[in-house]
This record gives C-alpha cells, structure tokens and sequence, in this order.
C-alpha cells in the first residue's frame, strides 16, 4: 500500500510540475539538431496586476533592467532543465520561441502560450497553458523574474521530453 501511496505522489508531482503544457500545433521535430534556440518575450496584450501592458511600464520605473533580468532567468532555468536538448539564448538563431504573455498576477505568476517560429516567421510549433509560478517575497520585477524561472524550467522540461 505504502509503494501504491508513494508512487500516486511522484506522479501527481510529475503532473504539477508541468502545469499541463499542451503543443496544440505543429511539433518540435524541426528543432531536433539544433543547438540553439532565440527566446523572446511578448507582453503586448498582457495584463499584468490588473494593468495593461503600456500602463503597468509607465509606472513600473525599472521595467528595462528588470525585463533583462527576467528574460535571463527564464534562459537559465531552461537551460538548465533541457539538459543540452536545446540552449535557449537572446542571441539570433534559426528559430525563435515566442513567450506570448497573457497574464501575469500580483506574485508573478505567468500564464500564456509559446510559439516557435522558424527564420522566416513561420509558425512551427505552438503550446497552450504555459505558465510560472511567482514568489512570495520581493518587488513585482522579482516576482516576475520567479515566475520566468518556474515557467523556464517547466518549458526546459517539456522540450526535453519532445525532442528525444
């Protein structure tokens, strides 16, 4: 019973954890080989704290530095969930995920959907319910630059899997 109760755990923890990423369209094939991956972030039609985008940057004065570091965040932890699969990076590369953000709340959590996008913008891949846990302690930008982490690292893992 105790074995049944334990592995019951793992899995609902497995299942958490992945926040229940769907690829709706397309499929990660064509990234396979690839060493890289442009990783860019869209928060045009986002509300974020009950804002929209252009009113919460017009009160939110550290919004470029912070930005930096919430797209940095992102990177790391999926770089390091990826385990080698694919590097995401800032640079330009021969595909893109865009993280088209649709909300973000008062403790950074995340949600919205990714795309991947080839050289000429063709849309290769998309997922649906992408999202990131935020914090609990510290400015907005570093609840956001939380909820970049889980979402990275929860994305980190989903390519790994889709791409072996």
């Amino acid at each position: 019973m105790n074995k049944i109760t334990s592995t019951l755990a793992v899995l609902s923890l497995v299942t958490v954890s992945s926040y229940g990423q769907k690829l709706v369209e397309g499929s990660l094939d064509q990234l396979k080989g690839e060493q890289k991956i442009k990783i860019e972030y869209n928060y045009n039609d986002a509300e974020i704290k009950g804002m929209t985008f252009s009113e919460y940057v017009a009160q939110e004065k550290n919004w470029e530095t912070g930005n930096e570091e919430i797209r940095a965040k992102f990177i790391e932890e999926f770089n390091n969930a990826s385990k080698g699969k694919i590097k995401a990076t800032k640079e330009d590369s021969k595909y893109t995920l865009v993280l088209n953000i649709s909300e973000v709340g008062r403790s950074g959590d995340a949600e919205g959907t990714a795309c991947v996008k080839d050289s000429e913008g063709n849309v290769i891949a998309k997922i649906e319910k992408v999202r990131g846990e935020g914090g609990k302690w510290g400015t907005h930008i570093n609840l956001m630059g939380d909820g970049a982490k889980s979402m990275g690292e929860s994305l980190g893992k989903f390519f790994k899997s889709k791409m072996k």
